[in-house]
């Protein structure tokens, strides 16, 4: 067998990297999506197709047919690895919304399951991205200003960055009640 062996320089200092050529072919990506009534993750011979579903495989976008079927037949897994799928208002996820392509085949089958979820059909979702609290001792102003997101009725909220303002693994605890004390929707 004879393999290349690749060596790619980047100028900004003395940086090269080093590797054996693969060959990637490109993937056919078909499937379904899915009403899993059930919620067992296999689609059942009464569960219709979810028409109108965004799939994507972070290059190609696709909307599923009126029966739920899906198809992206020019897929690159050496540089779009996944294919997932959106979830429309109105459903939540059962088991995965995305998964790995394979590289050593030439096609690649997949099914998404959804289940109905009427709380989450709303036209005006809203969520809140907050960011660097760095939770301390004492954390009542923060809560304060959080209630006040938490009234606009936000479905969920995304915390980034530093959460609390110590290494001290007890101030964790501190961002835990912090959470629970601003009305934010939690799954801590």
């Amino acid at each position: 067998m004879s393999r290349r062996r690749i060596c790619i320089a980047l100028y900004l200092g003395a940086f090269v990297v080093c590797g054996t050529a693969a060959t990637v072919r490109a993937l056919s990506i078909d499937g379904v999506v899915f009403l899993d009534a059930n919620a067992n993750g296999r689609q059942d011979a009464d569960e219709r197709g979810a028409p109108g579903v965004v799939v994507s495989d972070g290059g190609d976008l696709v909307r599923t047919d009126a029966s739920g079927r899906f198809a992206i037949p020019d897929g690159d897994p050496a540089k779009r690895p996944f294919v997932f799928a959106e979830t429309p208002s109105g459903f939540r996820r059962i088991g995965n919304w995305y998964y790995r392509l394979p590289r050593d085949s030439d096609g690649f089958t997949v099914a998404f399951a959804l289940q109905s979820a009427p709380e989450t059909a709303r036209g005006d979702f809203r969520f809140a991205h907050v960011t660097d609290t760095h939770v301390a001792k004492t954390w009542q102003d923060q809560v304060a200003d959080l209630r006040e997101v938490a009234a606009l009725g936000v479905a969920f909220a995304v915390n980034t960055g530093d959460l609390v303002g110590s290494p001290d693994p007890t101030w964790y605890d501190n961002y835990r009640q912090f959470l629970s004390e601003t009305g934010l929707p939690s799954t801590m």
